[in-house]
């Protein structure tokens, strides 16, 4: 299921109009309105949607955001439009191990910078057992 079907699913059967969730979600009439015909009118080409858009979807639905991507079919996701133009500068000239960060390494650290200290605890918690069990 796309994201676009999966959103018009939710509002259908929680009997919202897209001003209703976009009001729920924080985002624009507009913005919903593009997603669900999948287009950006600008460019003509489908709508990549962002991670903080899809985070304030996914909570505004009462799901995880990794639920919502699960639920939906593979899809192309901007990683950097919300952040500023001089975070992303600071965070591309990073250097990991190999070479400079990618696009992923950017938006996961632009995420666990948006955490409560508990929550980073647990972020840290959890990316350390996943980098154990990727060497074992």
């Amino acid at each position: 299921m796309t994201l676009s079907d999966f959103v018009k699913e939710y509002r259908k059967e929680h009997d919202l109009s897209q001003r209703q969730f976009a009001a729920i979600c924080g985002l624009s009439n507009g913005y919903i309105s593009m997603l669900e015909r999948n287009l950006n009118p600008k460019t003509g080409l489908p709508l990549t949607p962002s991670l903080p858009a899809l985070k304030k979807i996914s909570t505004a639905m009462g799901m995880s955001l990794g639920d919502l991507l699960t639920a939906v079919d593979d899809m192309p996701i901007d990683l950097l439009s919300d952040i500023s133009e001089d975070c992303a500068n600071e965070l591309s000239a990073l250097t990991k191990e190999g070479g400079p960060m990618d696009d992923m390494d950017i938006a996961l650290t632009t995420l666990i910078l948006q955490l409560s200290p508990e929550k980073k605890a647990e972020a840290l918690h959890y990316l350390q057992y996943l980098a154990n069990r990727q060497e074992g």
